[in-house]
C-alpha cells in the first residue's frame, strides 16, 4: 500500500530543503561575490569554482584528476543542484494543491487524473532516497521497485 501523498509530500520537501542547504554550503565567498559554478580546468587536474582559480577539488598530487569524477562534480554544481531543488519543490507542491483540489465536486476526470499523476510524481521523487533513515517502504511503488540499488541505477 503506498503512503498517502501528503507523507511523502512531507517528506520528500525535508530531503529537498536538506539538499539545498547542503549546495548553499559549497558556495564560496571570493572576493565581492559568492560564487556556487564549478568549471573544469583544461589541464584536467582539478575542478574550480566558475572565473577563479580556486580549486574545489583536484586529484591525487602532481596527477590528473579522474574525468569522470571530476565530469560530475561540475554537472552538479551547487547552482545545478538548487535549480534542481526548484523543480522538485514545484512539482511536490503541484501535487499537494491537485489533491487537496481532487475530491471537490465538480473536478472534471482530467483534474482528477492529473492528481494521480502528480501522486505518481512524488513517489517517483521520494524513491531518489530510499536510503535516507526516515524512508518508508511506502512511498515507493512496491516493496521490489522502491528498493533501486546502484547497478540498476547506472543502468537506466
Amino acid at each position: 500500500m503506498m503512503a498517502p501523498v501528503t507523507d511523502q509530500a512531507d517528506f520528500l520537501l525535508a530531503r529537498i530543503a536538506e539538499d539545498e542547504a547542503v549546495a548553499r554550503a559549497a558556495f564560496q565567498q571570493v572576493k565581492e561575490r559568492v560564487v556556487g559554478g564549478w568549471y573544469w580546468s583544461d589541464a584536467g587536474d582539478a575542478v574550480f569554482l566558475d572565473d577563479t582559480p580556486t580549486p574545489v577539488a583536484c586529484g591525487p598530487w602532481k596527477q590528473p584528476m579522474h574525468q569522470p569524477s571530476a565530469q560530475h562534480m561540475v554537472r552538479w554544481d551547487p547552482e545545478r543542484v538548487l535549480a534542481e531543488c526548484l523543480a522538485k519543490r514545484r512539482i511536490v507542491e503541484s501535487a499537494q494543491r491537485a489533491f487537496r483540489g481532487r475530491e471537490e465536486f465538480g473536478r472534471s476526470p482530467l483534474e482528477r487524473g492529473a492528481a494521480s499523476g502528480f501522486g505518481l510524481a512524488v513517489t517517483l521523487l521520494a524513491m531518489a532516497y530510499a536510503d535516507h533513515p526516515e524512508y518508508r517502504e511506502e512511498y515507493g511503488l512496491s516493496s521490489a521497485s522502491s528498493n533501486i540499488g546502484a547497478e540498476q541505477l547506472r543502468d537506466h
